[in-house]
């Protein structure tokens, strides 16, 4: 079912680590997290044409300016098409906590991931995608959309992919609890944003050098909010 803004409001939070779940949430204010309104969001037509198993992933137009960025750390580049998957990744994320499942606020956490070289058969995934092992930190229900990242250089992290599918973390946390604590945990998958340069090219402006505009096969799209 497509939202509007009037269903279901949607807010990008930025400039900070912490965001409150609801009246009662105690972020400190000096870690509290911005918001803006997202105007629209559009995705890659085939995401619902494939029953979401490609082109998870979107644009999305926030109603405004982000303000005061200047306070906060450097923005992250976009790959080439030719940029290597590293082994080691990262994200952060507002994702669900096992540990505290009625927190009232949460805390912008990191989780490390390490690349597989191939999807295990187990696992769906599609084309645009790849998979990553995890282990004592997890992507969780609540992450997904995440960029995941790798440095670019010693100031700049490349955005590689995109978190699509995270792990179901209380089965992970109940693993854990038999102190299995050296277990490594396969599942999560994310979207490959080497994939979709013309896509991010054509909608926001931002296009790397190899991106010819002339050549390019244009990406069916779909406005979803």
């Amino acid at each position: 079912m497509l939202r509007t803004q009037e269903s279901m409001p949607v807010f990008v939070h930025y400039g900070g680590n912490c965001v409150n779940l609801d009246r009662e949430g105690k972020c400190p204010k000096d870690e509290l997290s911005k918001k803006i309104r997202a105007a629209h969001i559009v995705m890659p037509r085939h995401y619902f044409g494939t029953n979401c198993s490609e082109g998870d992933i979107a644009i999305i137009e926030v109603d405004g300016t982000f303000k005061d960025l200047s306070a906060y750390r450097g923005y992250a580049c976009l790959p080439s098409n030719t940029t290597k998957l590293q082994t080691s990744l990262t994200s952060a994320g507002y994702g669900f906590d096992p540990t505290r499942p009625r927190a009232h606020e949460k805390q912008l956490e990191r989780v490390w991931y390490k690349k597989e070289r191939y999807c295990d058969p187990t696992v769906k995934h599609g084309k645009d995608a790849f998979c990553v092992l995890e282990k004592k930190q997890f992507a969780c229900k609540g992450d997904s959309g995440s960029g995941v990242m790798q440095p670019a250089n010693d100031f700049r992290d490349y955005v590689m992919g995109v978190l699509s599918v995270g792990l179901d973390c209380r089965d992970v946390h109940d693993a854990l609890e038999e102190n299995r604590i050296d277990r490594e945990f396969r599942g999560s998958v994310i979207t490959n944003v080497r994939k979709y340069l013309e896509f991010i090219c054509y909608h926001t402006g931002v296009c790397e050098k190899h991106v010819n505009m002339k050549e390019w096969r244009k990406l069916r799209t779909l406005v979803v909010y």
